[in-house]
């Protein structure tokens, strides 16, 4: 199902964002991913890549292209294998790979992080060659902004809370 874009919500983000200092925000928590895309992945290697002043960018695995062009707001989408014959990692490795590229352009970036892991370990795990993005850990700020949902229809709300527990 899809939900009707919602620009006031958007702008709500982009301008916390800006308040913040940030060109753009990365999440991965299928909550935020829907948050700001409207698309539900099915898997868990899904991501987002939500600039302050661009469209965002769905990074999702290809099986659910159909999905993210039936229900994502953004026509950014980028799709990476579930399997590749090539490539032994994980999914989830080259969602990554997908992110890196599409943050290349922001120089402070909100990374939404685990409660384990803080952004300084993050940066020392996870540091690519050539990409120089300061990453700012976001989790505060998509926590005041995310739980803030009074705006947002109660039926979406539910729809997300059911398709949580389910996971859980």
């Amino acid at each position: 199902m899809s939900w009707p874009y919602d620009q006031v919500k958007l702008d709500r983000v982009q301008a916390l964002m800006a308040e913040e200092d940030l060109d753009a925000l990365v999440v991965r928590a299928p909550d935020n991913v829907l948050y700001l895309t409207n698309f539900w992945g099915m898997k868990g290697y899904d991501a987002a890549v939500f600039p302050r002043d661009a469209p965002p960018v769905l990074i999702t695995i290809e099986p659910s292209a159909e999905d993210a062009a039936d229900t994502a707001w953004t026509t950014a989408v980028v799709l990476v294998p579930g399997y590749d014959p090539v490539d032994p990692r994980p999914p989830l490795a080259r969602t990554l790979d997908a992110v890196l590229e599409a943050a290349k352009p922001y120089e402070k970036v909100g990374l939404e992080l685990s409660r384990r892991l803080s952004a300084r370990q993050h940066q020392r795990e996870h540091s690519a060659p050539g990409l120089r993005v300061e990453l700012d850990p976001a989790s505060h700020q998509l926590s005041e902004l995310l739980c803030n949902r009074e705006a947002q229809p109660a039926a979406r709300r539910l729809r997300a809370l059911s398709a949580v527990e389910a996971l859980e």
